[in-house]
């Protein structure tokens, strides 16, 4: 299963690639997680990149988006 744009949601889904294709669906490209010192909004963006729906991140901040979405330390 990977991650596929699909026209309609606002959000990337986990699809088989049978599923995928029958939907016409885009494969989202593997994102680099960003440095500790970007933006709140590129720690947003590379959340859903991985799965997040963009509500689940509303309020959030860039200190909790590191802490939840950042690289283990």
């Amino acid at each position: 299963m990977k991650l596929y744009n699909v026209t309609g949601y606002d959000h990337p889904l986990q699809l088989s690639e049978e599923h995928a294709e029958l939907l016409g669906a885009t494969e989202v490209r593997a994102v680099q997680v960003p440095a500790k010192s970007a933006t709140r909004q590129e720690w947003a963006d590379y959340a859903v990149s991985q799965g997040t729906a963009p509500e689940v991140l509303e309020g959030l901040t860039r200190a909790q988006l590191i802490e939840t979405y950042g690289p283990e330390d």
